[in-house]
């Protein structure tokens, strides 16, 4: 990670990755801020991967409430680059549309998960 090793990130000929990954809103507790994304990514890939068997309102739940904490943290994130910064990572924005995609499928799948099913709505068992 170039955080640790101390090298620029390449940016673009906009630039702006520089300034935002350098600013003291990188770190949350000395942990860099990309380090904790992949994390999230991580956790978010683990319970979509759930075989669809599995696939309970717990899990989707679960998911959404991920994904939702996601979305908030990255519009945070993104006022900061806006309106203290004045600098944009696109790498920075780039997550926070994948996060805002990984949400709103979320929220269909809570849905989904959260219908009974037609089976069990006439009360016949397979």
């Amino acid at each position: 990670m170039s955080h640790y090793a101390g090298q620029a990130v390449v940016c673009g000929p906009a630039g702006g990755c520089d300034v935002v990954l350098a600013s003291r809103y990188a770190t949350l507790a000395g942990v860099p801020l990309a380090a904790l994304g992949v994390a999230y990514y991580a956790a978010a890939s683990a319970l979509a991967w759930t075989p669809p068997a599995a696939w309970r309102p717990r899990i989707a739940g679960l998911l959404a409430a991920l994904t939702g904490t996601g979305f908030a943290v990255s519009a945070f994130l993104f006022y900061l680059q806006a309106a203290v910064l004045d600098a944009w990572c696109r790498f920075c924005l780039a997550s926070a549309t994948v996060t805002a995609l990984l949400f709103a499928c979320a929220l269909g799948l809570l849905r989904a998960a959260s219908k009974p099913s037609s089976d069990a709505a006439e009360g016949t068992d397979l």
